[in-house]
C-alpha cells in the first residue's frame, strides 16, 4: 500500500517513508501520520516542489530483535516500480 502527499510530477524532491519494525498494513496509519508530519515540514521549506510517499510493501521485523538487525525481510519485499 502506499499514499503520496503532494504533486509527484511536480516535486524535485520524492521522500518514501518505509516502516520500520512492527508496522503493516494494520498500523497504516501510523506510517501515514509520519509521512504527514514529513510532507508538512517539507512543503514549508519548498512549497509545490516536495513530494511524500507513505510505502508499506514488505513484512516488517516484529519487536526488537534480530530480524530488526538484520536485511532479509527488506530484500525479500517486492520490487518498487514505477508504477506505484
Amino acid at each position: 500500500m502506499a499514499e503520496v502527499f503532494g504533486e509527484l510530477s511536480g516535486a524535485d524532491r520524492i521522500v518514501v517513508v518505509v516502516p520500520g519494525s512492527d508496522v503493516d498494513l494494520t498500523h497504516f496509519d501510523q506510517l501515514r501520520s509520519m509521512a504527514q508530519a514529513v510532507y508538512d515540514e517539507a512543503a514549508a521549506r519548498r512549497p509545490g516542489r516536495v513530494a511524500v510517499i507513505a510505502w508499506a510493501g514488505y513484512v516488517t521485523p516484529v519487536g526488537i530483535g534480530m530480524s530488526a538487525a538484520r536485511s532479509e525481510l527488506a530484500e525479500a519485499g517486492p520490487i518498487v516500480s514505477s508504477r506505484c
